[in-house]
């Protein structure tokens, strides 16, 4: 986590947000198949020319997915730090993309849960608009989005009345 996030110097990590484990289920399930199947299968591969072939290379494809899908899910996260967001996101293994917006810009922060399994499960979306324009970052299936906005708002209220409270003494 440290490496990929560079603080400066008076900043300090506050908290960190992730997708929520259950929008992986399917990919999961696919990995899951791919590295049991086989086992179920093994007598019959055995009686081919290539059957051991297929046997570990599907182990491999199921297990190198797996590995794929859980270092996308822990490398795309959402971080507050004293001075501003951080919005990581890995869409494949090389492709990264990173947004980051001072505490001072955010505007408002907002989120919602759908659905019966977003509420069961306690995941949804967090939209959270910025001060330039029309800009917002939106976070899709974030763990406990009620608390990242908590969170946030506490994080973006401290600041301001630092910030109040600096001007206060300088005056």
């Amino acid at each position: 986590m440290s490496k990929q996030l560079e603080l400066n110097e008076n900043e300090r990590l506050i908290n960190y947000f992730r997708q929520h484990i259950f929008v992986l289920r399917y990919k999961l399930l696919i990995s899951f198949i791919l590295i049991v199947g086989p086992f179920f299968f093994l007598t019959l591969l055995l009686r081919f020319e290539f059957g051991l072939i297929i046997f570990f290379t599907l182990i491999f494809v199921g297990s190198a997915y797996l590995t794929k899908t859980m270092i996308l899910w822990r490398l795309t996260a959402f971080y507050i730090t004293s001075k501003k967001v951080i919005d990581v996101d890995y869409s494949k293994l090389l492709n990264k993309s990173i947004s980051q917006v001072p505490l001072n810009q955010i505007l408002d922060i907002s989120f919602k849960k759908k659905g019966l399994w977003q509420n069961l499960i306690n995941f949804g979306e967090v939209k959270i608009v910025i001060a330039q324009g029309t800009s917002k970052i939106v976070l899709e299936n974030i763990s406990k989005p009620q608390h990242l906005q908590q969170i946030l708002q506490n994080t973006i209220d401290s600041v301001q009345i630092k910030h109040e409270d600096n001007n206060q003494l300088t005056q």
